[in-house]
């Protein structure tokens, strides 16, 4: 499990690398203090755009501390939440694990 210091690294590297632009903008998402999901929505946008998808999901999985409410925060954004949702979802299972409970879901049906 990464820490949120290393994951920040990641994430700025991965920006970094990105080139200017699209990676600037990312880079944002990193570096910002946490912000709430009304304050993400002002500042990148909400649509599903490239530019304004990325960045948020950068920021959210920058910050998150919790597996349900990193979801919760994405979908509180509003506009293209199941867009940004593909890369939250895959980082925050890659750093806290899928919870037991959405994984029965899965196996369910």
């Amino acid at each position: 499990m990464l820490d949120a210091s290393s994951r920040r690294a990641c994430l700025g590297a991965i920006a970094e690398s990105a080139g200017s632009g699209l990676g600037d903008l990312l880079l944002q998402g990193v570096t910002l203090p946490p912000l709430s999901p009304a304050e993400l929505a002002e500042r990148f946008g909400a649509a599903c755009h490239i530019r304004q998808g990325l960045p948020i999901a950068f920021h959210l999985a920058a910050h998150m501390d919790d597996f349900g409410k990193v979801l919760r925060d994405n979908v509180r954004i509003g506009g293209d939440s199941c867009g940004r949702a593909m890369a939250i979802g895959a980082l925050a299972g890659i750093v806290f694990g899928v919870p037991e409970k959405f994984g029965a879901r899965l196996t369910a049906g």
